[in-house]
C-alpha cells in the first residue's frame, strides 16, 4: 500500500467520520486485491483510494452503494454494508462518493470534499 500525502486538508466533521469512510475503502481494496497494490491520495479537496483488484462491472457498480449487496457472490466476503456506510456518511457530511471500476484492472473510489452551504470552501 502507499499513501500519497499532497495536501492536509482541515475539515469540519469528527475526524471518526472519515476515519470510518476511509476505513471502509480500504478494507475493500485490500480484501478484493491479492496481487497488485492499494493507493491512498490525499489531496486538497479529495481522497481517492485506488486498487488493482477484481473490479466491478457496470451492472456490479449500479448496485454497489445498495445495502448488503456484494459483487463477489462467488467468495462472498463481509456483510455487504460498508459502502452503503461510506455513501451515507457522505451525504451527511456533503462529501458525495463515487466509484469507477471495470474488471481485472481494479476500483477507484474517491471521496469529493465540497464546500459546505454557505462558506467559500469544505477545508480550512
Amino acid at each position: 500500500m502507499e499513501v500519497i500525502d499532497e495536501a492536509a486538508p482541515e475539515l469540519y466533521a469528527p475526524p471518526r467520520v472519515l476515519a470510518v469512510m476511509v476505513g471502509n475503502l480500504l478494507s475493500n481494496a485490500c480484501t478484493f486485491t491479492d496481487t497488485g497494490r492499494v493507493e491512498v491520495r490525499i489531496a486538497a479537496d479529495r481522497i481517492v483510494v485506488r486498487d488493482t483488484g477484481i473490479g466491478m462491472h457496470r451492472e456490479e457498480l449500479e448496485q454497489a452503494f445498495e445495502p448488503f449487496y456484494r459483487a463477489d457472490q462467488v467468495n462472498p466476503v463481509g456483510k455487504g454494508i460498508g459502502l452503503s456506510i461510506v455513501r451515507r456518511l457522505g451525504e451527511r457530511f456533503g462529501w458525495p462518493v463515487t466509484l469507477e471500476s471495470k474488471p481485472g484492472e481494479g476500483t477507484t473510489a474517491t471521496i469529493h470534499f465540497l464546500p459546505p452551504n454557505g462558506t467559500d470552501s469544505a477545508v480550512a
